[in-house]
C-alpha cells in the first residue's frame, strides 16, 4: 500500500474522482461545451487527488504542505465548475448534489491534513 492510500484526504478525493467518472457520460461529442466542461470537472478532481499523492511521496514536509494547499485549491475549482454545470443543467440535480457532498468531504479532510501539517512542523506561511 502506498503512503497516500492511508490518508483520509486521498481516500475522499479518490471517491470524488470515481464518482465524476460514473456521473459524466462518456459519449459526449468531443469539443462540445458539455465535453469541455466534463473535462474541467475531471481535471480538477484528478489534480486534487494527484497533488495529495505527490505530496505524500516527498521527503520535505514543506513540499507536502504546498501540495496539499494546491489540492485544496483544485477542490475549490471543482466546486466552481460544479456550480456552473448545475446552473446550466449539465447534470441532474441529484448527481450534482452527490458530487457536491463528495467534494465537501474531500475538502474537509484535505483541510484537516493541511492543519496537521502546519501544526506539526512549520509556519502557516508556505513561502517561509
Amino acid at each position: 500500500m502506498m503512503a497516500y492510500e492511508k490518508l483520509d484526504a486521498w481516500k475522499s478525493a479518490q471517491a470524488l474522482v470515481l464518482a465524476v467518472y460514473d456521473a459524466l457520460p462518456p459519449k459526449v461529442v468531443r469539443h462540445s461545451p458539455q465535453w469541455a466542461h466534463a473535462a474541467r470537472l475531471h481535471r480538477s478532481a484528478l489534480r486534487a487527488v494527484g497533488r495529495i499523492a505527490f505530496g505524500s511521496g516527498t521527503r520535505n514536509r514543506k513540499m507536502f504542505r504546498r501540495a496539499v494547499e494546491r489540492a485544496a485549491g483544485h477542490l475549490s475549482e471543482f466546486a466552481y465548475q460544479l456550480a456552473i454545470a448545475r446552473t446550466h443543467g449539465m447534470l441532474q440535480p441529484d448527481v450534482a448534489d452527490r458530487l457536491g457532498a463528495l467534494r465537501g468531504r474531500a475538502s474537509f479532510y484535505t483541510w484537516q491534513l493541511l492543519e496537521t501539517l502546519v501544526s506539526t512542523g512549520g509556519t502557516k506561511d508556505p513561502d517561509r
